[in-house]
């Protein structure tokens, strides 16, 4: 899905310009869904049958409630005298708060991309453009942060669940 939008990015500025919108549009909406699997399969690894079955706009909420989840265990890691484990908790629920509120941007700017043509894309220079003030770059690189953050969510649900 990245591939794909990183394609449609390219092809946006060199496109004609009565289709360089749609393609920019393409772009930031496959950048979403390349984010949001991820962050799905994510979530079925935590629970199947609990989040296999979320609807978009639920993804936010469901990582704020995994992070609290996170911090009572860091509280009683802390009690119990585990500094690594404690260490571990921190990075998950900084991780689970900075999805959440990824989640929450991709999900608005794919949103105008989808239903809003009104809203025009920006373009900005020959090859950026930004849509409701996201840069497309910032959403070509979401998939980096996604990963690591996914990387230190698992880890310590690992750690909390065995």
């Amino acid at each position: 899905m990245h591939r794909v939008a990183h394609h449609l990015q390219v092809h946006a500025v060199s496109a004609a310009s009565n289709e360089r919108d749609a393609y920019a549009r393409s772009a930031f909406n496959r950048y979403y869904y390349d984010l949001f699997l991820l962050v799905r399969s994510m979530l079925i690894f935590l629970d199947s049958e609990k989040y296999s079955s979320l609807s978009h706009s639920d993804y936010p909420n469901v990582l704020k409630k995994i992070a609290k989840y996170f911090q009572k265990e860091k509280e009683q890691a802390r009690r119990s005298g585990d500094v690594p484990l404690e260490t571990m908790l921190q990075l998950a629920i900084s991780a689970s708060k900075a999805l959440a509120s990824l989640m929450e941007k991709a999900y608005s700017v794919r949103i105008v991309a989808d239903y809003n043509p009104e809203e025009s894309v920006n373009f900005v220079s020959d090859k950026r453009f930004s849509l409701k003030k996201i840069e497309i770059t910032d959403a070509h690189n979401w998939r980096t942060d996604v990963e690591t953050w996914i990387r230190n969510i698992k880890q310590a649900w690992r750690q909390i669940n065995v």
